[in-house]
């Protein structure tokens, strides 16, 4: 029998929900970073994945409603046995809840998959909408400046489907250009290949705080990295830390 081949440009297959689950589910390296910065009440997160911060944020006893586009991540993340925390397919750009909330994060690049500066804005002023006044708006970047080099990534990461023991061998592809980066991850078993295709927006400082002050967020403070040191050219993040104008 011939292997099958599954593209995605999306996260929108069951599979590759598990496996995302999979690889990223046991990093925490972020968590603390929001633990300790995050205003008290309830958090929203956007583009919330299988939901590994949210149900990390539940643990340390905030209600957390976390919203995805993927519905496959979404019915990942109700597998979850955790209390707290509310799951919703949405489209990060046009939401609309019964609440606002005292933190909204957007963590793991997720607004940099949003590829024009016109569904930037329209986020965060959906944003703008939801959150309290006094709250605090979290916006976690890949840095520009240090963005990943065109080429293969070296070594291949082993990855086991939870669901069925599946191993899959996955590897990273980038080409990186002025204004964005493209990854193509492929996986592969015995039974079948999955390649997955990605664009990510290198996004800038400048250009970020002047879409927040746009649609009514002023900078409160920036990171480069999840022990909140300062920006630099190195620095693997870019965290901007934003609050609404009164």
């Amino acid at each position: 029998m011939a292997k099958q081949t599954i593209e995605r440009t999306d996260y929108e297959d069951d599979l590759l929900a598990r496996l995302y689950d999979a690889e990223y589910d046991a990093f925490d390296g972020d968590v603390a970073y929001y633990t300790e910065r995050l205003a008290p009440g309830p958090v929203l997160e956007l583009a919330c994945g299988s939901g590994r911060l949210a149900v990390r944020l539940a643990a340390d006893g905030r209600r957390v409603v976390g919203i995805d586009c993927s519905e496959a991540m979404i019915r990942r993340a109700r597998t979850r046995r955790t209390h707290n925390v509310r799951w919703k397919v949405g489209d990060m750009r046009n939401f609309a809840l019964e609440e606002t909330f005292a933190n909204i994060v957007v963590a793991f690049s997720g607004l940099g998959f949003l590829q024009s500066e016109a569904d930037r804005r329209a986020c965060l002023v959906c944003c703008r909408r939801h959150l309290r006044a006094g709250g605090l708006l979290v916006l976690d970047l890949i840095n520009p400046a240090a963005a990943l080099a065109t080429g293969e990534l070296p070594g291949e990461r082993t990855v086991v489907d939870p669901q069925t023991g599946a191993v899959f061998h996955k590897s990273t592809a980038v080409a990186a250009e002025a204004e964005q980066i493209r990854i193509r991850y492929t996986w592969r078993s015995q039974a079948v290949t999955l390649v997955q295709m990605l664009t990510l927006q290198r996004l800038g400082a400048p250009r970020v705080e002047a879409e927040l002050e746009g649609c009514g967020f002023y900078l409160l403070d920036r990171h480069g990295d999840y022990r909140a040191n300062p920006p630099t050219d190195r620095a693997p993040r870019l965290i901007l830390l934003a609050a609404p104008f009164a």
